[in-house]
């Protein structure tokens, strides 16, 4: 199961990553106060994702790349 893994941004609470998977659409990842905190889960999920053998996991940089990625797979789902 592919995972894609959005990068860190600023939310109204805080900073969070968002993470999509096909099977299960959008998740929005918990809000952090500290920008660090939120980079560290990210890795954490990044690196959770690769060891479990649960699939490939694409990292992406910024928002247009992830929304890129997720319509690609998403178009590759339906086909």
């Amino acid at each position: 199961m592919y995972a894609v893994v959005g990068p860190v941004r600023t939310k109204a609470n805080g900073y969070a990553f968002d993470v999509w998977i096909p099977e299960a659409g959008l998740r929005s990842g918990f809000a952090y106060p500290r920008v660090q905190e939120a980079c560290y889960a990210r890795k954490a999920e990044i690196h959770e994702r690769r060891g479990a053998g649960s699939g490939p996991a694409i990292v992406c940089d910024t928002v247009d790349q992830f929304a890129s990625e997720i319509a690609a797979l998403t178009a590759t789902v339906r086909a």
